[in-house]
């Protein structure tokens, strides 16, 4: 190893005095200090040619290197990126590592003073800081000058050198502790209280409620530490003069602390003002803190945990031991909880109630003179009716003013359980019957349940229970009749075997007319974008010509850009029956086209399980399908209808197959478009169906469709015939 500075500048030099023979471009050395207080040496090294890399080459003094092609860390180098791979080993050098002491070289980051400079990426500082190579304030520093990816890096090793902290000064506490409770002349141990023991064993056994140890004594008279000496690990809180939990009751943990310790209370009415908190109820969790509407929160299981209090003599509302039972007040909980807590803002608190009995009845003042010392919960002076109607109503009994403010048409607000149900259920009544808006849902609570809540309040009560605003995605209801038809065709189905359904389902049969691509180039663009109908925007961008294409007129095609035809579908695939120049076909053209056997070879293309017939084809209730021309010409091919329930397309497998023809036909009309291709006339767009039908991925949608009716009528049956 190196002995001293000496030995480093002499290595050094060296270094310098090899450049011509190494054939270096850059170079970076620094001096560090190992663990055991030796020291040891980098070298890194950027040559402009092909060197002998072996430690013979680089030998000085008789100190022999380990010589080696790595980077940072170690790792090797990358071969996509050389330059950058050498630059994070010149980093791993340059850097101010832990124990680094001397730095040399002609390399280093763009903020240093060196003749060369490079860029350094914000992972290389955190890499070596991982590592335990950096610490906590040079990394912090490497991350603003790298000005790469600061903010999420920053808190990252914000929230690490935190935790340490914390496990540094827990680990400190913890020792203290032990010090000075180890010391007999600064620590005694306390002696049995039979009280507390009596109080700590009605913990042994199951109870709605346990009571709070309560220890008053003067200051500096151990009264922390005898309640802490009660318990293994308590969780200490400092209250003082806190309204409020401190937020170190966060920190609570049922499996880690035994009990929690409430220190030096300011004022007995925080145990009066949090007595829900204090009972621990046994079913539920208690709610120390909460945002309007209840969209935060926090909260704790307290049920069966110990809870001491530490008063002085000086704390307020010292009374409160003697007026205050609470195992007597719980009785009436519900009913003076509203009246502690809801006061009027010009009224007086209970410290300034008790003010003007003391200077009224014991020092004889004028309600002039007690006007100037008293102050209302603003803080300025209240009227000489006021005075005279607090110390009228003032009750000796309760100790305070009984005060009926909650009854002046101030309304709660605050979401709790029963509202939150409430609304739910109510949402679900309404829906059924009309537009069930947020702003229904809020005239309703106010009626029901006199609670006033904010119409973007109950939108996000509902969002949390996975309601969202969308569109009703539901179909018509059906009238008796049709449900009926409905139902027993599911039910027929059903009771066939897939082979016997593979056989009766020859054909699912539907004529559908696709739409051709205008001519005129914007006319074209507005028509390919028509059926797109959600895109991802700004609610400002609603007007932007770049995203133009909706259209109310979209599906209305003059007969020149209409393909109308007729085909269907089986498990045997999808069969083409004819394409026909007008939108609808009439009886004699039907029974042309049955007569000369197109419907018979569409059939049979797709390997019937009767390939001689006769065969069953499902399909709508088309008037020219069922005329008598046209069943005599079913009948002559051996052709049988099976018709499915009027306002019934979920019924019939070819109506699924039509939808994805004519989403695939959409997105090659896209490809055209982009790619500058000009629009097809009418029998190439014709020839363009037929190839795309033809292929096996369309044959094994059609086949996937009209395999999938069973499912379909299960569905119809577990609704009892909705769709």
């Amino acid at each position: 190893g190196f002995n001293g500075l000496d030995h480093w500048r002499r290595f050094v030099s060296f270094v310098g005095s090899s450049f011509k023979r190494w054939r270096v471009k850059h170079w970076c050395a620094t001096l560090e200090t190992n663990t055991d207080g030796t020291d040891h040496a980098h070298l890194m090294l950027q040559f402009l040619q092909v060197v002998d890399r072996t430690t013979r080459s680089f030998m000085f003094e008789g100190l022999r290197p380990n010589v080696a092609t790595t980077d940072l860390g170690g790792e090797g180098f990358c071969k996509k990126r050389m330059q950058q791979s050498i630059n994070r080993g010149m980093f791993y050098v340059w850097a101010n590592k832990v124990g680094a002491q001397c730095l040399a070289g002609n390399y280093g980051p763009v903020w240093s003073t060196e003749p060369f400079r490079y860029q350094v990426l914000g992972a290389w500082p955190e890499k070596l800081w991982k590592q335990r190579k950096l610490s906590h304030e040079v990394c912090r520093n490497y991350l603003f000058l790298t000005r790469d990816g600061v903010c999420f890096r920053k808190r990252n090793l914000e929230a690490a050198r935190e935790h340490e902290l914390g496990l540094a000064e827990d680990a400190e506490i913890e020792a203290t502790t032990k010090r000075l409770r180890s010391n007999p002349s600064l620590y005694k141990a306390f002696p049995q209280v039979p009280v507390a023991s009596q109080w700590l064993e009605s913990f042994k056994k199951d109870s709605l409620r346990y009571a709070i140890l309560v220890v008053m004594g003067p200051s500096f008279s151990g009264k922390t530490e005898w309640a802490s000496s009660l318990f293994k690990n308590p969780l200490e809180l400092k209250v003082g003069t806190l309204p409020h939990f401190p937020d170190k009751m966060r920190l609570f943990d049922r499996n880690k602390h035994d009990a929690i310790i409430l220190d030096d209370i300011r004022d007995m009415a925080f145990l009066g003002d949090h007595q829900e908190k204090l009972q621990g109820k046994y079913n539920a969790k208690v709610e120390f803190a909460s945002t309007f509407g209840g969209t935060c929160a926090y909260s704790k299981y307290l049920f069966q945990v110990p809870i001491v209090a530490t008063v002085n003599f000086s704390t307020k509302n010292l009374d409160f031991l003697e007026t205050h039972d609470e195992e007597d007040e719980g009785e009436d909980e519900d009913e003076d909880e509203d009246e502690d807590e809801v006061v009027h803002p010009l009224s007086l608190n209970f410290e300034n109630q008790r003010k003007v009995i003391l200077l009224r009845d014991v020092k004889k003042q004028s309600w002039d003179d007690v006007r100037k010392q008293v102050r209302n919960l603003k803080g300025k002076k209240p009227t000489a009716k006021l005075l005279r109607r607090v110390y009228k109503n003032f009750s000796k009994k309760k100790g305070r003013v009984v005060y009926k403010y909650k009854k002046c048409g101030r309304k709660p607000w605050k979401v709790t359980k029963g509202v939150e149900s409430f609304l739910l259920r109510r949402l679900k009544a309404l829906r059924c019957e009309s537009i069930c808006t947020a702003t229904v849902l809020q005239r309703e609570l106010v009626n029901e349940k006199g609670v006033d809540l904010e119409a973007s309040t109950i939108r996000k009560v509902l969002t949390r229970n996975g309601y969202f605003w969308l569109t009703r995605a539901q179909k018509r209801k059906y009238s008796p009749d049709v449900t009926a038809q409905r139902l027993a065709f599911a039910k027929a189905v059903l009771r066939t075997s897939k082979a016997q359904l593979r056989e009766r389902l020859s054909l699912s049969l539907d004529g559908v007319v696709l739409s051709m691509a205008p001519k005129d180039p914007l006319e074209r663009q507005n028509w390919c974008a028509h059926g797109e109908t959600h895109m991802w925007r700004k609610r400002c961008e609603a007007a932007s010509p770049d995203l133009a294409g909706n259209d109310a007129y979209g599906k209305q095609v003059p007969l020149c850009r209409a393909v109308p035809l007729w085909a269907g579908i089986s498990e045997g695939g999808f069969a083409t029956v004819v394409f026909h120049k007008s939108k609808k076909l009439c009886t004699v053209e039907w029974a042309d086209i049955v007569n000369g056997g197109k419907l018979t070879n569409a059939i049979r293309s797709l390997s019937p399980t009767k390939p001689r017939g006769p065969w069953w084809v499902l399909c709508d209730n088309e008037t020219f399908l069922r005329t008598a021309v046209s069943q005599a010409a079913h009948k002559a091919q051996g052709i049988s209808l099976w018709s499915v329930p009027p306002r019934s397309p979920d019924l019939n497998p070819v109506e699924k197959f039509w939808a994805w023809l004519r989403r695939t036909l959409r997105q090659k009309d896209w490809a055209d478009l982009r790619a500058g291709r000009k629009a097809l006339d009418k029998k190439a767009y014709q020839a363009k169906v037929r190839s795309t039908c033809r292929t096996k991925r369309a044959q094994a949608v059609a086949a996937s469709c009209a395999g999938g009716l069973r499912k379909v009528c299960k569905e119809v049956v577990a609704k009892k015939g909705a769709m």
